[in-house]
């Protein structure tokens, strides 16, 4: 296994690139296109409810939701995540932080506890463990520096996880709820995987600049935001790439209710 010095060093050099990605389009770290995801996404994660476990999909997000006071418990997403990871998924772990659900410092205590178990539970984390994954919106209850805060801590804290494990922002914003600077502030350091379902949505992933995208698109909007490859096709730059069990894949991210 990774020495946890060079795992760190490791971190160090993909959190420098994300930012840079985040804040600075004219930074080639990946191929771009002016007009669509180039390579279109050749895999697809598709989000599944803590407790839900569906073997047959090519990768998985566990969906915590909110936590806490709220639906899923811990020890469910957990325990749903390992579940994944010792079938050979590769596998997120979202969390929506909703202040009605749970504290900052709550979710700061949960995330810890997940990567600890996770790790603790699962040979494969440190191989198609991508990490944990922060849905983050305008009415979910917090203030943008808090979850900035919130994300300094999920940065740090994967920093000692095992392996490629990072952390991604599946964040959403709309017409005047937070503003594009909002938005890129809360996606730098991560892998940014924006929720796009609309017009203004695709606008906001393409106005981060970011040189990489995990898209996440629904077929739960209306057409043409419903189709996959419609979605992508629609934000500027490449696909986010990671390899799954030997073969390198190029990603897309479904959210379902």
């Amino acid at each position: 296994m990774t020495s946890i010095t060079s795992n760190i060093l490791r971190r160090l050099v993909l959190a420098s690139v994300a930012t840079a990605t985040a804040w600075c389009g004219a930074i080639s770290v990946l191929p771009t296109t002016t007009f669509a995801q180039s390579p279109s996404p050749n895999a697809n994660f598709l989000n599944q409810n803590a407790g839900t476990v569906n073997l047959g999909e090519q990768g998985v997000v566990v969906e915590g939701l909110g936590m806490g006071s709220c639906s899923y418990s811990l020890s469910s997403v957990e325990s749903t995540t390992v579940t994944y990871l010792n079938d050979s998924k590769g596998t997120y772990t979202e969390i929506s932080p909703q202040s009605h659900c749970a504290s900052l410092s709550s979710y700061e205590s949960m995330i810890s506890s997940l990567i600890s178990y996770v790790d603790g539970h699962s040979s494969h984390a440190g191989s198609l463990w991508y990490g944990v994954m922060l849905d983050e919106e305008p009415n979910f209850g917090f203030t943008v520096p808090q979850l900035q805060s919130l994300n300094s801590y999920t940065h740090n804290a994967v920093l000692y996880s095992s392996g490629l494990t990072w952390w991604s922002a599946e964040n959403a914003t709309w017409s005047g709820a937070w503003s594009q600077s909002q938005f890129d502030s809360l996606q730098s350091g991560s892998i940014p995987a924006p929720q796009v379902y609309n017009s203004y949505m695709a606008a906001i992933a393409n106005g981060s600049g970011a040189n990489y995208q995990l898209v996440t698109w629904t077929t739960d909007t209306g057409s043409p935001w419903n189709s996959e490859s419609y979605t992508t096709g629609a934000v500027h730059g490449a696909p986010w790439g990671q390899t799954e069990n030997g073969t390198f894949y190029y990603w897309a991210n479904q959210w379902q209710p």
